[in-house]
């Protein structure tokens, strides 16, 4: 079975302490090898902090992965309600192609926005914001 790094360390620190009463041990070597068991207690010290931090980083993109899924679950519904049936073909295009697409339906005013929206003052002003943004590239 393979030992945890406090075992690691606390068997090489007996082993220096052995060493050390023996009678041809070196101060010099017993300082040196004591040196290069501390940068490896540190070594597995920063491992471990890497190791928990790795582990909070995946909780928190796992948390933002099922966030995602549940937004795009219901930007599906919000398609469905409003006769959109083919969002799947939309999805599988990459951001770029869409981005051509909005802008091709911009230029020739083929964008589908329904009057009471487009009466809207406030939410014309947010769809406009949000059209360059996307056009501009800056999603």
């Amino acid at each position: 079975m393979a030992r945890t790094p406090d075992e690691i360390i606390t068997g090489m620190y007996n082993d220096l302490k052995r060493y050390a009463h023996s009678p041809n041990a070196s101060p010099k070597t017993v300082a040196t090898k004591e040196y290069f068991i501390d940068e490896i207690k540190e070594a597995f010290t920063k491992q471990e902090a890497w190791i928990e931090q790795l582990e909070a980083d995946i909780d928190r993109l796992m948390l933002e992965l099922s966030r995602a899924k549940q937004t795009i679950m219901k930007l599906e519904a919000v398609c469905f309600i409003h006769g959109i049936d083919n969002l799947p073909v939309y999805m599988a295009k990459n951001l770029g192609a869409l981005v051509d697409d909005v802008r091709f339906n911009e230029k020739f005013n083929l964008t589908q926005i329904p009057d009471r929206l487009l009466e809207n003052k406030e939410w014309r002003a947010f769809f406009d914001e949000q059209s360059k943004k996307l056009l501009n590239g800056d999603h």
